[in-house]
């Protein structure tokens, strides 16, 4: 991969739900509620050949919303995740 492909999906993937994230939680603060839902991928757990952009993404995601619903947030009450997909991962 060229790194503009790289460079694409982590803009897509982990950038762009950080700006999103970084534009609401200030609006969701004032309001006193709100939700932000970001999708990952199993593939963090396994790799995909020739895709490694996509999951580097994927686990910077993960990382990213454990960051901001973690117990040292000062506003932000849980987490909430769901693995439901049928696959196993070990």
């Amino acid at each position: 991969m060229t790194s503009a492909q790289w460079r694409t999906v982590i803009d897509i993937n982990l950038t762009g739900n950080f700006l999103i994230s970084h534009a609401l939680l200030p609006l969701m603060k004032d309001r006193g509620w709100g939700r932000i839902i970001n999708i990952s991928s199993a593939s963090i757990f396994s790799g995909v050949a020739g895709q490694a952009h996509y999951v580097a993404a994927k686990a910077g995601l993960v990382g990213l919303t454990r960051s901001l619903a973690s117990p040292d947030s000062d506003f932000i009450t849980g987490q909430t995740l769901n693995v439901d997909g049928g696959m196993f991962m070990n």
